[in-house]
């Protein structure tokens, strides 16, 4: 990325101030010698760099959330569910015998 800004700019460079002999306007900055076009060159790959930074942490979030409003819902009561489905603190009684006279 350093590569194409630095080509960029120093293209942009040779362009404007050797061929035409104006320089070239960037924001707020005159880019009219070559050390000049470096150090604006380094602050746009910086801000580059802050950018992507954002962009990722963006899409991070966004993954994240997306991940718990999309996830399979937790049944709140499935443990007392549980609890009532199993067996309870009794033991189960076997069957009385049958009286036969």
């Amino acid at each position: 990325m350093f590569a194409v800004a630095t080509s960029v700019v120093l293209t942009t460079y040779v362009l404007a101030v050797l061929s035409v002999g104006v320089p070239l306007l960037i924001g707020a900055a005159f880019v009219g010698d070559l050390p000049t076009a470096l150090l604006v060159a380094t602050g746009f790959v910086v801000l580059a760099l802050a950018g992507a930074t954002g962009v990722v942490a963006a899409a991070r979030v966004n993954a994240k959330v997306s991940r718990l409003l999309l996830s399979p819902r937790r049944d709140p009561l499935a443990e007392a569910k549980e609890l009532l489905d199993g067996p309870g603190p009794l033991a189960v009684w076997p069957s009385l015998p049958t009286r036969t006279s």
